[in-house]
């Protein structure tokens, strides 16, 4: 069973790009990864360009054989030829959209991981996230 997530990133302008991830976003997981690896926009940028992933790797590089590691990134093979990406025009669009996720992720313009509780909605930073089961 997947827990699914969206991972994005707000611009300096507001407009967010998100990415979804099929296999493990809870916060323990798809959370720890994002506080842990992904602190510079560059970097989280590169993550977006990839497209949906099925699983979130320590690095934005792309798994070439399909089997889990850690520090990579699986993908499905159509992302290849065209990633999909996610565009909204704010945080309140991302986080309340229709086709959110149990977890949406967002390094906010002011450089920080927010998360949604999946059971509530209230939107808090993923350092002080407490898990609802």
């Amino acid at each position: 069973m997947a827990t699914r997530s969206r991972i994005g990133i707000e611009d300096e302008n507001g407009k967010v790009r998100a990415i979804y991830c099929h296999f493990d976003g809870y916060v323990d997981h798809n959370g720890h990864i994002l506080e842990e690896h992904y602190t510079d926009r560059d970097k989280i940028n590169q993550l977006i360009d990839l497209g949906s992933i099925s699983v979130l790797g320590t690095t934005p590089i792309e798994n070439p054989n399909g089997e889990y590691d850690p520090d990579s990134i699986y993908t499905k093979p159509h992302n290849k030829s065209s990633p999909f990406i996610y565009n909204y025009e704010n945080q309140s669009d991302y986080f309340y959209s229709p086709d959110s996720q149990e977890y949406n992720y967002l390094f906010t313009k002011n450089n920080e991981w927010f998360v949604n509780h999946p059971v509530s909605g209230q939107i808090c930073p993923v350092n002080v996230f407490k898990s609802p089961w």
